[in-house]
């Protein structure tokens, strides 16, 4: 099984993805494939059901304090939310000596514009993106847009 570790690594930015038609996951993701994304993030998956499953799981934590506790439960890689009202890039960065070898996927308030910035980090792998494929551009159906920002998305880096 592939580990979340490599997840985190098949590209700089993760969509954040919510389906309200289960009809428009299958255009969605071959629209996002088409432009180079080759991962994303459903949100509210829990620990439990994570591990009772064997699924790789990417969980959330917003304060120092709540990623020491996910440290202690074996996790490495955390899900930083939201990455921007709560701290920023700074506090991002402030992390890496602290806490050395946990990676961070920050995720809330980032854009295209400012992805670069926390993928520049020495301890952010991926960013979470929701401008890719928000929910009213799936509803709508409007996959080339989606594949073009995944394009946009997939090239990025720090």
């Amino acid at each position: 099984m592939i580990s979340i570790t490599e997840i985190l690594q098949m590209g700089p930015v993760m969509p954040v993805i919510v389906i309200d038609d289960s009809t428009q996951a299958v255009p969605l993701a071959q629209a996002l494939l088409q432009g180079g994304i080759r991962t994303i993030e459903i949100t509210n998956a829990v620990i439990k059901g994570a591990a009772d499953a064997g699924l790789p799981l990417l969980p959330g934590a917003t304060s120092v304090s709540e990623i020491m506790v996910l440290m202690d439960a074996g996790f490495r890689a955390i899900k930083f939310f939201p990455a921007a009202a709560a701290g920023g890039p700074s506090f991002v960065k402030s992390l890496a000596s602290p806490l050395p070898g946990v990676s961070v996927c920050p995720t809330g308030g980032i854009s295209l514009a400012t992805a670069p910035d926390w993928l520049a980090l020495p301890n952010v792998s991926c960013v979470g993106g929701s401008w890719i494929a928000p929910q009213a551009m799936i509803a709508a159906g409007d996959f080339d847009t989606i594949a073009a920002n995944a394009r946009a998305a997939a090239g990025l880096s720090g």
